[in-house]
């Protein structure tokens, strides 16, 4: 089973992310993360923030999946590092210098190396999201390439090892290309 925490869990995107994975046999959604929440309600895996969520314990492995595109993307994929959890990043285009300043941005008291897949293509389907509810084709080639990243994370599926720390553009890679956007 592999357990999933979605940020941006009451985006168009998010929900549809939330019952899809819901749906499936082999993964479970763990907690949700959204400002737009009220309150938090760890009982219902339900926090206004990413720190809340990542400072309870949930499961002894699990990943984030992050669907925001806003100017905290870059923080978060940080946070994620210190925590030391997996995370698949919709939202963030890198430089070379961001690439590395990821790399270097893990918990050192644990010596953590959880890496982190960096996905802008992903990132204009989400924008998109709206327009692609029509397509159903979009929507399922979305799925798709986010379950390809989870497998290859959780299975270290070839064609790519993952042996590095922070992955860019990686679905040309595991050949799980979605559809151009909308």
């Amino acid at each position: 089973m592999i357990y999933v925490g979605i940020v941006g869990a009451l985006t168009p995107f998010g929900q549809f992310l939330v019952q899809s994975i819901n749906k499936s046999k082999t993964s479970q959604v763990l907690f949700t993360v959204d400002a737009g929440y009220e309150v938090t309600k760890p009982s219902a895996g339900q926090y206004r923030t990413i720190d809340e969520a990542l400072t309870e314990l949930h499961a002894a492995s699990f990943y984030i999946i992050d669907v925001i595109n806003d100017d905290k993307t870059a923080e978060r994929a940080m946070n994620y590092r210190f925590y030391g959890v997996s995370a698949i990043v919709c939202g963030l285009v890198l430089t070379e210098q961001d690439i590395q300043a990821l790399e270097r941005g893990y918990h050192v008291r644990r010596r953590t190396f959880a890496p982190i897949v960096v996905e802008p293509q992903l990132s204009e389907l989400v924008n998109h999201f709206d327009a692609a509810e029509k397509e159903p084709t979009v929507q399922a080639d979305m799925c798709f390439s986010i379950r390809k990243l989870l497998r290859w994370l959780n299975f270290g599926l070839h064609p790519v090892a993952a042996m590095k720390q922070v992955y860019y553009r990686m679905l040309p890679k595991l050949n799980a290309v979605p559809a151009p956007s909308v």
